[in-house]
């Protein structure tokens, strides 16, 4: 009997965005200048695993990334209504956020609508 290979590191992250349905966006913020600003999203995934969000230009994250566009983002596993969340599985994202160009906003807009119906 072979032994079965445990998932790597980068195997178990990629499964934790792909099953995410939410995020922690965390930007910087034009005011207070520089501060961190933390907000809940719901985020989805690109045919190659890439985040997804669906951002309101009201949001005050939205004003911030059109200032600023690093961010990171905090996913986790679900969490049970008896689980603990530091036990939790989780992984930082960082990197640029940038917007979808016009002639790539049907298919993105369809497939994040797929995964978030109530979006």
């Amino acid at each position: 009997m072979a032994a079965v290979r445990a998932p790597s590191l980068a195997e178990r992250c990629r499964t934790l965005v792909l099953g995410a349905k939410s995020a922690t966006l965390s930007t910087i913020a034009r005011e207070p200048a520089g501060y961190p600003y933390g907000s809940l999203v719901t985020v989805a995934v690109d045919d190659i695993g890439r985040p997804l969000f669906l951002l309101s230009t009201l949001a005050e994250h939205t004003t911030n990334l059109l200032a600023c566009p690093d961010a990171s983002a905090l996913l986790t596993e679900p969490l049970g209504a008896h689980e603990q969340p530091l036990a939790l599985g989780r992984v930082t994202i960082i990197g640029k956020c940038g917007a979808i160009g016009e002639d790539d906003k049907p298919k993105v807009r369809e497939s994040f609508l797929a995964q978030q119906p109530s979006a």
